[in-house]
């Protein structure tokens, strides 16, 4: 089974002591056999995302297997809507977000004009609802644009709240992370396998045991495929890895 994973970062995390290097994420890939994954540098996210997006394009270049997604800090308003469509013509494949590390509000304006801006791109947005509300607020600021929005950050408190937003919202996804009790996958794919992608969050946390929890489920073989690669490659628009060996 081909795996694709779509959150994984690398970089410096300045309130973190663990090796979130790119060699040591390339490193965990290929002991995993992972030979697609979506990526980001955390410079992007902590200090320039301008930067930081140009770490991402570097490190994809240089590892074929990684795959570039853009970072934008809202708070940076002017030039934000320039730097989205500048990575969306580069060859990024989607954009990842972080509301509540940056602290900005998923129902505020500066939300809703970063949605719009990628809208206009044609590419997904993987953006963190970590709060109580937060999928909900997040469906309201999305109201009438057309692009896949795919959930990232739900708990046990939270995963609820999504997954009623997906049945509301046909563009609307949800990362499958941190995935631990017993037929919580199979209770997360009720809203349809089509609707639910694998991101491990690597190197800052372990990439194996939600991929065994999905792996061990009651759920067909076909639909484990689907979350484990190919609803990734489709939405973010990947190249087969069986044709680039």
């Amino acid at each position: 089974m081909q795996i694709t994973d779509i959150d994984t970062h690398f970089g410096v995390d300045p309130g973190s002591d663990l090796d979130l290097s790119l060699g040591n994420l390339v490193s965990i890939l290929r002991h995993h056999g992972i030979r697609q994954a979506l990526t980001h540098a955390l410079s992007g996210i902590q200090f320039d995302h301008a930067t930081g997006n140009d770490d991402t394009w570097a490190a994809c270049q240089a590892h074929p297997e990684l795959f570039p997604i853009a970072t934008v800090d809202p708070r940076r308003f002017v030039g934000m809507e320039a730097e989205i469509a500048r990575r969306a013509e580069q060859g990024f494949v989607g954009y990842r977000f972080y509301p509540q590390r940056q602290g900005w509000a998923v129902d505020g304006q500066l939300c809703r004009r970063l949605l719009q801006a990628v809208a206009q791109t044609g590419k997904p947005a993987i953006i963190s609802v970590a709060g109580a509300g937060d999928p909900t607020r997040l469906l309201r600021a999305a109201e009438g644009l057309e692009l896949p929005l795919v959930l990232s950050g739900t708990s046990y408190g939270t995963v609820g709240e999504a997954l009623a937003v997906l049945q509301e919202a046909p563009n609307f996804h949800l990362q499958m992370h941190m995935v631990a009790l017993p037929f919580q996958v199979e209770e997360m794919a009720a809203v349809g396998a089509a609707r639910l992608l694998f991101g491990s969050l690597t190197p800052a946390h372990y990439t194996r045991p939600t991929w065994a929890m999905i792996e061990a489920s009651e759920l067909s073989d076909a639909d484990k495929a689907l979350i484990l690669g190919g609803n990734a490659r489709r939405i973010f628009n990947l190249p087969d890895p069986e044709a680039h060996p």
